[in-house]
């Protein structure tokens, strides 16, 4: 829900900009949520009013924004217009994953996010827009990005943790699988890229905004999945930022964003291997793991809309 919820903060946050005016706000916590994740949303306060929103130069006024944002899906990450904050998100980004906020020493070349857990079942018969890509699919992009950016040194692979109190409980049963996975996925890089170092960054008490701000300091390439809370760092990320987004009802707000920020953040589009696919528990059907690394493994990235 982390994603979702900046949808929100920067649909309110760009009205209040719009009319020069300062933004703060609190958090409510539902059950079994952390209060850690509610203390780095709430450093998105702003003490002065932030950066005018608009769409490649073109300034909208609070009423144009009430009007674009207070109808029908109100400032959400499914909203088209969430552009207008780019640079209002590109600024907190790159203060959230400073080290006076996150203390990291060993940022990589490459970071590739790679999302596990809930992208590997349905639990009522949905899930098609989360899943597992190919192998490829990651080869490819970090192969463009050295001919852009030079030898990448270091690859380093963000998911959440396998084991520990953090995991989200249906999620559990599919730990084993999630692993298999990041191995495998490890294996492969390390064959395509054989004189980099690849690093697997998922400890239990790494963080969101850790997280974030390693997909934000890749100094030559990011690669992100299906994740409504990937964009915001990705837009400021030092080197190429990559990010999925097909045809369909996820991000719609990141395809006006890519059209008019600078050239080093892309979208791409690749065959995935949706969590319907690989366990539907409403069904009781299970696709053999042979055949989920198989796919992996096997599938051919080559579909197009690679912005290369």
């Amino acid at each position: 829900m982390f994603g979702n919820r900046l949808g929100t903060i920067y649909g309110m946050k760009m009205i209040a900009y719009a009319m020069n005016k300062p933004f703060s706000f609190t958090c409510g916590m539902a059950e079994g949520e952390s209060p850690l994740g509610a203390s780095f949303l709430t450093q998105l306060n702003s003490g002065v009013p932030g950066p005018v929103p608009h769409r490649n130069g073109e300034r909208f006024t609070p009423t144009e924004l009430c009007e674009r944002f207070c109808a029908g899906f109100y400032c959400t990450w499914y909203s088209n217009d969430l552009d207008f904050a780019v640079d209002a998100m590109i600024a907190d980004w790159k203060f959230l994953a400073s080290p006076e906020v996150v203390s990291i020493s060993d940022y990589d070349d490459a970071v590739i996010h790679l999302r596990l857990g809930d992208g590997l079942y349905s639990t009522a018969g949905d899930n098609e827009g989360k899943g597992v890509f190919p192998h490829a699919t990651y080869i490819n992009l970090l192969k463009q990005a050295e001919k852009e950016k030079g030898t990448i040194s270091s690859i380093g692979i963000v998911t959440a943790p396998f084991k520990g109190s953090h995991l989200r409980n249906p999620d559990r049963a599919y730990t084993s699988l999630s692993e298999g996975i990041a191995l495998d996925l490890i294996r492969a890089l390390q064959l395509a890229f054989p004189t980099a170092e690849i690093r697997l960054h998922n400890d239990p008490d790494d963080t969101i905004i850790g997280s974030l701000a390693r997909i934000l300091h890749a100094s030559k390439v990011a690669v992100c999945g299906c994740s409504t809370f990937c964009p915001y760092a990705l837009l400021a990320t030092d080197g190429i930022g990559y990010m999925y987004n097909p045809a369909g009802f996820q991000n719609l707000w990141v395809r006006n964003a890519a059209s008019w920020s600078n050239g080093n953040f892309r979208l791409f589009d690749t065959p995935m291997l949706n969590g319907l696919m690989i366990a539907n528990e409403k069904t009781g059907y299970s696709m053999p793991e042979t055949e989920v690394f198989r796919w992996i493994r096997e599938q051919d990235p080559a579909v197009g809309n690679i912005d290369m």
